[in-house]
């Protein structure tokens, strides 16, 4: 199993009044396997302590990213 992630933020203060926030996180998942345990299969046999049954291969791959821009003021108009 791995995971690997990545959160950067930069603040830049435009004024007294107003200021500007950009934050990038990234993380990536490959994962194999399951993350529970069965006590009895499907037609109730008991199984083995932290074992599953499994009719087809269990695996998770996922990537996200999200940019996000907030901008902070006050209006004097």
């Amino acid at each position: 199993m791995e995971y690997k992630g990545l959160r950067l933020s930069g603040l830049w203060d435009v004024n007294d009044d107003w200021n500007v926030l950009l934050s990038q996180s990234y993380q990536n998942m490959d994962a194999q396997g399951v993350f529970w345990d069965e006590e009895y299969d499907g037609l109730g046999t008991p199984l083995p302590r932290y074992a599953v049954q499994l009719y087809n291969p269990s695996y998770d791959k996922d990537k996200f990213e999200d940019t996000q821009l907030t901008i902070n003021g006050v209006s004097t108009i």
